[in-house]
C-alpha cells in the first residue's frame, strides 16, 4: 500500500487497522513508536475526539468552543459575536 492507493472509507467507518498506519509509516521510516504502542494513546485520542464533539466532516470551524459553517461570513460574525480578543491554533 502506497499513500493515495487507499479507498476513501465513509465517515465515522471504522478508521484504520492496526497494520495500516504502520504500512504507511513505513513509506516515510517512522514504524518503531506504532508498532512498540508508544503512540497508540494518541491514536485513539486523536480518532475520538473530533466525534465527542459532533465533528461529522472537514472543514470544522469551532469559535469559543461553538461549531460555526466554514464560510468566512460564518466565521468572522462568530468571532466579532464571541467577544474574543485572542486567536488558538
Amino acid at each position: 500500500m502506497t499513500p493515495g492507493s487507499r479507498t476513501p472509507r465513509p465517515s465515522r467507518g471504522p478508521g484504520l487497522s492496526d497494520d495500516e498506519p504502520v504500512e504507511l509509516g513505513r513509506t516515510v521510516s517512522v514504524t518503531r513508536g506504532v508498532a512498540s504502542g508508544v503512540h497508540a494513546p494518541w491514536m485513539t485520542y486523536v480518532t475520538e475526539r473530533p466525534g465527542a464533539r459532533g465533528v461529522s466532516g472537514t472543514p470544522t470551524v469551532f469559535v469559543a468552543g461553538i461549531a460555526v459553517p466554514a464560510d468566512t461570513g460564518a466565521i468572522e460574525a462568530a468571532v466579532m459575536a464571541s467577544g474574543s480578543t485572542t486567536t488558538r491554533y
